[in-house]
């Protein structure tokens, strides 16, 4: 919990607004994360190049990003607890193919891809109300491998048709993946790794 709440402190709460707790976990998915915390069970959690690591690392990109503190204090919180939940689709995703430590095959990557939709299925089964902040926690997790020109995935979208919430959080997902080491790379200069951006 102290883990999730310094990440928190890096975006001001509006003063309108209490943090409730049990409305941004989703539910039953903080004590999934929790367990998954204490024991250490998945290594793709715990581990170089793991999933915390990376979110906590999309998020104070994020946080830092000029177009994400733009937005209204109300949702910037919202879309800043929506990111934390981005690659949730990644625990339907076998060890063997996110540790791989070589180039996938393109049944792998079809495979990878698929973290996007698995992740809103978690997030349906674990609906309370389809208020706002679901709309950016769905969104996000579906649409934040989607690109301007409509080559990405999973449902092809391109231009204005991505959520900017997608887009901005989007952009932070790249950024983290470029400038870190990953099984199957090494990390690139941050200079280079915003030119390819």
């Amino acid at each position: 919990m102290e883990e999730w709440r310094k990440l928190l402190a890096l975006v001001p709460t509006p003063p309108d607004w209490k943090i409730d707790w049990n409305a941004w976990y989703v539910s039953g998915l903080h004590t999934y994360f929790a367990d998954m915390e204490k024991t250490g069970q998945n290594p793709v959690w715990h581990g170089e190049g793991d999933v915390w690591t990376h979110t906590r690392m999309v998020c104070e990109t994020l946080a830092g990003m000029e177009s994400f503190r733009m937005l209204p204090g109300r949702q910037r919180m919202e879309v800043f607890l929506a990111a934390l939940l981005h690659d949730l689709g990644k625990i339907a995703i076998p060890d063997s193919i996110l540790l791989k430590p070589g180039k996938l095959t393109k049944e792998e990557f079809e495979e990878i891809k698929k973290h996007t939709i698995y992740g809103c299925e978690l997030l349906e089964n674990f609906k309370q109300e389809e208020d706002a902040f679901y709309r950016y926690c769905y969104e996000i997790c579906r649409y934040h491998h989607e690109r301007y020109d409509g080559k990405g995935y999973p449902d092809g979208l391109s231009g204005d048709d991505i959520p900017i919430w997608a887009q901005v959080v989007s952009i932070a997902d790249v950024y983290d993946a470029l400038v870190s080491k990953r099984v199957y790379k090494a990390p690139y200069e941050v200079n280079e790794a915003a030119r390819m951006i």
